[in-house]
């Protein structure tokens, strides 16, 4: 069972969460901020502007059509050094749009098992802000999630919304044997303001960490035993 499942009520993300967002009939660049364009040509400006996917995960999305809820897949693409990036998502009738629900910057990355081996989460993830620490609160509700649910952190940027609010945007997952994820966004005092519940990695064998992430987590313990 997630962390969100069990500890929150469903928040609506404040990127819209359903089918029929307004796509630009053509695209000369990475849409702005809040739209949206067929998402192999979304994809590919991302590739020309620099940027890769390294992190895939499935929400929930309402589909107006079926009048029901359908798994589709949100990516967190970022360039080379992970300075900056997207997060985006797929919608539209059968996923052919791609929506760019945030721009990112200051990223983190640590592999969810190598903590829950460890049986502590990766410190960086933790927010010196004044309500971290307090119920719901960013470190809290990692603290509680890894705790309870083994659910740890993978991935965590500081996010700008299409309405000028940032934040921190941070996923979880549990260990390779559960599929459940869950999609934490938190404002600049540390409080979680929105916690995505039933999201999903592993089910699909196309979701979690993409072969570009594992390559830079594969560095990172490269330079950490040499450190040692």
């Amino acid at each position: 069972m997630s962390l969100s499942r069990k500890f929150f009520s469903n928040a609506a993300l404040s990127t819209a969460l359903v089918f029929g967002a307004v796509s630009a009939p053509a695209l000369a660049d990475v849409p702005a901020v809040g739209q949206c364009g067929p998402a192999e040509v979304v994809k590919t400006e991302l590739t020309k502007a620099g940027y890769s996917n390294y992190y895939v995960y499935d929400v929930p999305a309402f589909d107006e059509k079926r009048n029901a809820s359908v798994m589709v897949a949100e990516s967190i693409y970022a360039n080379d050094g992970m300075t900056k990036g997207y997060h985006v998502g797929r919608r539209g009738e059968n996923g052919k749009d791609m929506c760019v629900f945030g721009t990112l910057r200051d990223f983190i990355i640590a592999d969810n098992i190598d903590q829950d081996k460890a049986g502590m989460i990766d410190p960086r993830f933790f927010k010196d802000q004044p309500n971290s620490n307090v119920k719901n609160g960013l470190n809290y509700v990692l603290k509680v999630g890894a705790e309870r649910v083994k659910e740890y952190p993978v991935i965590q940027a500081r996010i700008r919304h299409s309405n000028g609010g940032e934040g921190y945007m941070t996923v979880t997952g549990a260990n390779t044997q559960m599929y459940d994820a869950s999609l934490l966004l938190s404002d600049l005092s540390g409080t979680v303001v929105s916690l995505k519940s039933q999201a999903e990695v592993g089910r699909r064998p196309q979701t979690g960490f993409t072969p570009v992430a594992r390559s830079v987590l594969t560095q990172m313990k490269g330079e950490k035993r040499n450190a040692d």
